[in-house]
């Protein structure tokens, strides 16, 4: 699904994957106005607007960015609920005791309506294994300076990717993506969307001792968060880049 439209003389082609691929591990500011839901987190309308496709916050109208993200069929939400000052406390249910729960109060004046529940139950998920089929090393500057005109990485594919220092075992970043070629060149490496780990790399180590891989999976989440909490049982700690899984 694409939507276009224009802003500050700028026509722009949106898609679905271009939105979320931009937004993705980019934490969002609080809602103050209106909410967008993409991929899991909730955004406030005009942030989701500027980072997807580069704008400037002072250029982005909430109206306007409401209207881009329902043409591409996302939730759109108002912002939190406003709190009352000095709201009456609600009273408790007639005929409850004091101190008595709601809950309490229902299993004493409805036993036939709340038959016991009985004691916790265990369950087993048994979760099919992921293959993850690695690319070869490949160097920072050559994804930055050649592309994927020399390397192969995959465009529309999801999957996961790896940053690390040349000689080093742990990693700079371990990542998720919607669209690997997306993710990882032009936000992990060239910084034309928005990558807060690739910005923090770029900030703090030398890219030219870099080392990236990748391999396409149709569950990226849950190979990443796998990635992730192997790293911590192994060196005691996230990526070095990485906040949380």
């Amino acid at each position: 699904m694409e939507y276009t439209f224009t802003m500050n003389g700028r026509r722009i082609v949106a898609t679905v994957r271009q939105v979320e691929a931009a937004l993705e591990g980019v934490p969002p500011d609080k809602v103050r106005a209106r909410g967008v839901e993409i991929g899991g987190q909730v955004y406030p309308v005009v942030q989701a607007l500027a980072v997807a496709f580069g704008l400037d916050h002072a250029d982005c109208r909430t109206d306007a960015a409401c209207r881009v993200f329902r043409h591409l069929g996302f939730a759109v939400s108002p912002g939190p609920p406003q709190v009352v000052p000095n709201a009456a406390p609600r009273s408790r249910a007639k005929g409850a005791r004091p101190g008595e729960s709601p809950a309490a109060h229902l299993r004493r004046v409805l036993p036939h309506r709340t038959p016991e529940i009985g004691p916790p139950e265990e369950e087993f998920l048994q979760l099919p294994p992921i293959h993850l089929a690695w690319s070869p090393w490949e160097r920072w500057e050559d994804i930055l300076e050649h592309g994927w005109a020399i390397i192969d990485l995959p465009f529309g594919k999801s999957g996961v990717y790896e940053a690390i220092l040349q000689g080093h075992e742990e990693r700079l970043a371990i990542g998720k993506a919607a669209d690997l070629r997306v993710r990882v060149m032009q936000g992990l490496v060239r910084g034309t969307v928005a990558h807060s780990a690739g910005r923090k790399i770029r900030e703090h180590e030398n890219v030219y001792r870099i080392l990236v891989r990748w391999a396409v999976t149709d569950r990226p989440a849950a190979a990443e968060e796998a990635l992730h909490l192997r790293h911590l049982a192994r060196f005691g700690h996230l990526p070095k880049y990485t906040v949380h899984t």
